[in-house]
């Protein structure tokens, strides 16, 4: 069997609020997840399975790097050191 994660421990893991995980369930964008009785849990290798194929849809779209699925790293943007904002040339 697999280990069942709560509704925390997937925030906790994602990285992001618990509010933002239930904001994904209602919106069915989120993670799969089910009942056991009146509890909430979230199986761990589903959670990878949805981790990977959301690194896909990103790399798919080309926004962004991937480091890992579940960290997304943009590229810094570098300012021109030649271009002078109005405030600058004054």
């Amino acid at each position: 069997m697999t280990e069942l994660l709560t509704g925390e421990e997937v925030a906790a893991r994602l990285k992001v609020p618990r509010s933002t995980l239930t904001g994904w369930r209602y919106k069915g964008d989120g993670p799969p997840s089910f009942r056991v009785g009146k509890h909430l849990r979230y199986d761990a290798d589903e959670l990878e399975r949805w981790l990977q194929q959301q690194a896909a849809k990103q790399q798919a779209k080309g926004t962004g790097t991937m480091m890992h699925a579940a960290v997304r790293v943009r590229p810094a943007v570098v300012a021109n050191p030649e271009r002078q904002t109005k405030r600058q040339a004054e």
